[in-house]
């Protein structure tokens, strides 16, 4: 682990205008940021901004935003550790290795499940393409793999043989536990130790920083599943990554083609595609479109046509959507997947139908209307134009409901209006259903009022905490002390109790408060973005007795709230008790709590 003091020094020897600059081109629009066009998204306006006054950045846009460490990680690519290394460089920091013997145990252990991997995969390579990888290696020829090909990709093969690997590795120096945490090992029903992969093609599984961490095996005979992937390990975890991505990250393409299967990546790089990633068995999840934003802002999917395949377009193009990234569908005609449709009609058809992409919208109007042929390859109207309505109903875009209401209009015969008209009477539906769902619920004066309240003391709370960072060599002179209860139960408050221990020494600065906040809230991203958001928009206050005025007040209210909830959480134990007692002792202590609120409103610093 890295020094708090070391990370704390590189913060304070990198000026963040002077790094970005060296990325973004940046212009002072505002007396306290500047602004430039965001590298982490497309647009046309700059709504990236770099406050240097705190250190950190911040997009409007896409939201990303933090200290140097955090834009060195978005914009490099790089973990925490490799961020602060980087750094460290470029500001001559030297960063002495980790002494934590935990921490270097599991460095170690990283290390020999990594080089188990290598020598797995030699080995399987050496199998491939010797004596006893015929039978492999003609099934490959079969399907267009060459050698070359197979090399460039890293194949193997694994014998049909129950523990050729294990006994192969264990002869290298590695120890069974080694065998069975790399996911290369299993138990027999006899608990011997047995080879993961057997009789099958392997493909290699690299991470974004080319280490391979992990094996997908595709069987030669039809006994057990067709493919098999390793099991979760300390370096793998399917939902984390994607086949091919240590390929397509090095093409000169500005987008990326997803698909299902490891032979569809290998057959789309044989027709020229060199950007083709494969979701390794599974659909797309969160983790794989952010990895997938931080390499392009554009990305077409490529699914199998079958029930299953739909719904994985769907997903993918609504998490896609949802990190910012452009999407488009290639539907492949005749229901193939792109290693049949190439191996059947060859790389020039294949390459032409990347310009007949569709946006998501089209292609689930395109799912209903197959949907809705009858056996004799009719169309049947009235189920097609209700569902194709309801979809456009819920398409917030009214330019591009226009268009799609105009192609709906085609499909059954009628104008573009009648199919408009239809859609405007189900949103009308949907709004009155929803009305008087909620009217009752969340639209008294009541509620209006009690979130207008949360919302108030969350602001005012947030303002305290930026105050308490940027101006935390002035705590000590105040003649109050601001403590971690002051604030509302939840993040703010442990942001406060974090800030309040860190700044006994003055070794904080507004910079580390953005790894701060993420470290707290990594659950909920609303709460960073607003909370950055905040920040990056607080005025500076130029004089020491303004600092400690608009300290004052905020800490004033903040108090007088915390004495109202301790007042108000008495209460509720008294009348939720049936012990006579303890409700009499609870009551007096609400009385004298309510005396101290009223004395506090009073008092003046």
């Amino acid at each position: 682990m890295i020094p708090d003091s070391v990370i704390n020094e590189i913060l304070a020897r990198t000026d963040i205008v002077d790094l970005v600059s060296s990325y973004v081109s940046l212009d002072k629009k505002s007396a306290a940021n500047l602004f430039g066009l965001c590298p982490f998204h497309d647009e046309d306006t700059p709504s990236f901004s770099v406050a240097p006054r705190k250190q950190i950045f911040y997009c409007f846009g896409c939201h990303k935003g933090g200290n140097a460490i955090k834009f060195i990680q978005e914009i490099e690519q790089l973990s925490f550790p490799e961020a602060v290394r980087f750094l460290g460089k470029r500001v001559d920091v030297d960063i002495p290795e980790s002494e934590d013997p935990y921490l270097q145990k599991r460095q170690q252990e990283r290390k020999r499940l990594l080089a188990i991997m290598l020598d797995a995969a030699r080995f399987y390579y050496t199998n491939l393409v010797n004596d006893e990888g015929i039978k492999a290696r003609s099934y490959l020829k079969n399907r267009g793999i060459e050698e070359n090909i197979a090399r460039r990709f890293g194949l193997g093969y694994a014998p049909a043989t129950w523990d050729r690997l294990c006994q192969h590795l264990q002869n290298k120096g590695y120890a069974q536990e080694e065998l069975l945490k790399s996911g290369l090992a299993t138990r027999s029903k006899q608990d011997n130790l047995i080879d993961f992969f057997r009789n099958r093609i392997i493909f290699p599984i690299f991470d974004r920083q080319n280490n391979l961490i992990a094996f997908g095996g595709r069987a030669l005979e039809d006994s057990g599943p067709k493919y098999l992937n390793t099991n979760e390990t300390a370096l793998y975890s399917k939902g984390r990554h994607l086949y091919g991505l240590n390929f397509a990250k090095s093409s000169k393409s500005d987008k990326i083609i997803i698909v299902e299967g490891y032979f569809d990546v290998v057959s789309l790089y044989l027709a020229g595609i060199d950007y083709a990633v494969a979701t390794l068995g599974t659909a797309l999840t969160s983790g794989q479109a952010n990895l997938l934003k931080r390499q392009t802002d554009r990305v077409i999917t490529c699914f199998d046509a079958d029930r299953a395949g739909r719904n994985a377009t769907l997903k993918a193009a609504s998490l896609l959507e949802k990190v910012g990234v452009n999407v488009e569908v290639l539907l492949v005609p005749e229901d193939k997947d792109p290693d049949d449709y190439i191996r059947a009609y060859g790389p020039t058809r294949f390459r032409a139908l990347l310009d007949t992409t569709m946006e998501p919208l089209a292609f689930e109007l395109e799912m209903i209307r197959q949907d809705s042929l009858a056996d004799d390859g009719s169309l049947q109207i009235t189920n097609y134009q209700s569902r194709a309505c309801t979809l456009l109903a819920r398409e917030q875009n009214a330019i591009l409901r226009e268009i799609y209401a105009t192609k709906v209009a085609e499909q059954i015969g009628t104008t573009t209006q009648a199919v408009l008209t239809e859609i405007a009477r189900q949103q009308n539906v949907s709004k009155d259903k929803n009305s008087g769902r909620y009217r009752d619920r969340d639209n008294t004066p009541a509620e209006r009022s009690k979130a207008k309240s949360n919302a108030e003391c969350q602001t005012d709370e947030i303002s305290l905490i930026l105050l308490m960072s940027e101006y935390n060599d002035l705590l000590r002179e105040l003649n109050f002390a601001i403590e971690a209860n002051d604030f509302s139960e939840g993040y703010l408050r442990e942001i406060a109790n974090k800030l309040i221990e860190a700044s006994q020494d003055n070794s904080f600065s507004t910079a580390n408060l953005p790894s701060l906040v993420e470290e707290v809230s990594a659950d909920d991203p609303d709460f960073l973005h607003k909370f950055m958001a905040a920040s990056i928009n607080s005025a500076e206050l130029t004089s020491v007795s303004q600092r400690k005025e608009a300290i004052r007040k905020l800490f004033h209210r903040l108090r007088t709230r915390r004495l109202e909830r301790e007042g108000q959480d008495l209460l509720t134990r008294a009348r939720n008790t049936t012990d006579q007692a303890l409700r009499a002792k609870y009551l007096t202590e609400y009385k004298e709590k309510q005396k101290e609120g009223i004395a506090w409103k009073q008092k003046i610093y």
